[in-house]
């Protein structure tokens, strides 16, 4: 966040195209998902394989690129930064990395076993909570963006 010269608090571009981008990655779990009665059609299931592991890499690539180094650029001086933003910023880390694993896990099983084997689908108890893990790595994100905490 910045302020500027008249004291009113204008949002980090970078940040907000960040959520963006993050929202338009979680949006395509979503396409790859839906519609649910032919969600058992190899070519769907294909597809939502394709559009999983193309949400995870952007997922990844605003990490790498933005999350990360913006992370350590306020953990440099954690005493700056509050009680409150320090929880908050550590959560959201802390739930994104559990997204991560979970997305990795499931990933690898979709690309390791042939599609006739339909492994991933298999893991589908795991593929729920992950969408919610997902989406509320997402709101904290927002949160984080929006209260301008960073």
């Amino acid at each position: 966040m910045f302020k500027t010269a008249w004291g009113f608090v204008q949002i980090d571009p970078a940040g907000i195209a960040v959520l963006v981008v993050q929202i338009v990655a979680f949006l395509m779990l979503l396409v790859g998902v839906y519609p649910s009665k032919q969600r058992e059609e190899s070519v769907n299931l294909f597809k939502h394989g394709i559009l999983s592991t193309v949400a995870f890499v952007v997922n990844l690539v605003t990490i790498f690129a933005v999350m990360l180094p913006v992370f350590f650029q306020n953990f440099a001086n954690p005493a700056g930064l509050g009680m409150f933003p320090f929880s908050v910023i550590w959560l959201h880390a802390a739930i994104g990395l559990v997204t991560i694993v979970c997305s990795i896990i499931m990933i690898a099983f979709w690309a390791v076993q042939p599609l006739s084997e339909l492994n991933c689908a298999k893991r589908f108890r795991l593929m729920k909570p992950t969408l919610e893990i997902w989406a509320i790595s997402i709101a904290i994100g927002a949160f984080i963006q929006i209260v301008g905490l960073v």
